[in-house]
């Protein structure tokens, strides 16, 4: 028979398997619980600058009359208990069972215009102890531009690298682009022209979701964080008669991200057909469209036509593409951004 040496000796493998297995038996003794309860306090408000920070002179309010219920967690209708909000935004909640459990906010009972972006919240009960539990609500929900765009009004939050800075379409600096990997939108406020704003930066900004003229745009927006110089977006080559069909649809893919045509020539003056004197006509062989100088390229107009003549000139033109009341359009960033090149 086969032996197995131990501290003492040798003890017969028989014996050592016999070990094994006992110490292999499952537990049959009933499972440990836990009876005594605890208690939740809290807090429910609006974070107008979103620093997770409940600050009244930063512009946060509470929120009275929002129902909150404690539920199994993962399982919302399996409710424990049910409070509502006071005035002061407080609520408290006792006899609910040691362990983690679901905070679910009923959507409905919240302020037009405030959302909670996770929703139910996990919160954990210690058996004899009542704990503090803060529910920060938002203005709006970090999400794609594309989706944001999908919304078609109302509060989002979105993040992309800029395209356009502040100062660098229009004078006013109220003009910045992003892009993300699911498309780009025009940021409108000349609040970002002072905070050093610059291409390449991602930038995280909240805002309304807006259609001005065909055009979406977030507006009144406020920037959540700045990251300096994340990287680059690289243009897409596209055609005019892509940037014309674009035009009339601001869902579509093309709007607001930053596009390079090729061998493009000026077809007709500026003002040409009741068209603003800052748009002229542009075409590459595919299709005509427009292209607009803003006032932070040429801050009078009335020097374009003879920086753009009509001619057998061709040009590559960098641009985010835009719409003004259906029409296509490209704007060109600053005046590099238009490089005469050979035609053939």
């Amino acid at each position: 028979m086969m032996k197995l040496r131990h501290f003492g000796g040798w003890a017969p493998a028989a014996l050592l398997a016999a070990a094994v297995l006992a110490g292999c038996e499952p537990d049959t003794a009933p499972p440990f619980t836990i009876e005594e309860t605890g208690s939740i306090e809290g807090l429910l408000y609006y974070d107008a600058d979103e620093d997770a920070l409940f600050d009244p002179s930063d512009g946060d309010r509470a929120l009275s009359g929002v129902e909150v219920r404690f539920t199994v967690r993962g399982d919302t209708a399996q409710i424990y208990k049910t409070v509502t909000s006071d005035a002061q935004g407080r609520f408290e909640v006792t006899g609910l069972p040691a362990g983690t459990h679901s905070a679910y906010i009923r959507a409905a009972s919240l302020p037009a215009g405030v959302v909670l972006c996770t929703n139910p919240l996990d919160v954990t009960v210690e058996p004899g102890v009542t704990r503090f539990f803060r529910l920060q609500t938002r203005g709006g929900c970090l999400v794609l531009i594309s989706v944001a765009e999908g919304i078609g009004s109302g509060n989002a939050v979105v993040r992309g690298i800029v395209t356009s800075a502040p100062n660098m379409l229009r004078s006013g600096g109220d003009y910045t682009y992003i892009q993300d990997a699911s498309g780009g939108i025009r940021v409108f406020g000349s609040s970002l022209a002072t905070q050093g704003i610059e291409v390449g930066d991602r930038l995280e900004v909240s805002g309304v979701i807006a259609v001005f003229s065909g055009d979406f745009q977030l507006s009144q927006p406020v920037v959540r964080s700045i990251t300096k110089a994340f990287g680059t977006v690289t243009p897409a080559n596209v055609t005019t008669a892509q940037i014309a069909a674009a035009g009339p649809n601001e869902k579509d893919p093309l709007q607001g991200t930053l596009v390079k045509v090729s061998k493009a020539k000026f077809t007709d003056v500026f003002g040409a057909g009741g068209i603003n004197n800052r748009n002229a006509i542009i075409n590459d062989g595919t299709g005509a469209t427009q292209i607009r100088f803003e006032t932070g390229l040429y801050s009078d107009a009335a020097a374009l036509p003879a920086a753009y003549p009509v001619g057998p000139k061709c040009y590559d033109i960098t641009g985010v593409v835009g719409n003004f009341n259906d029409a296509g359009q490209i704007f060109p960033r600053t005046r590099a951004d238009v490089v005469e090149v050979p035609c053939s």
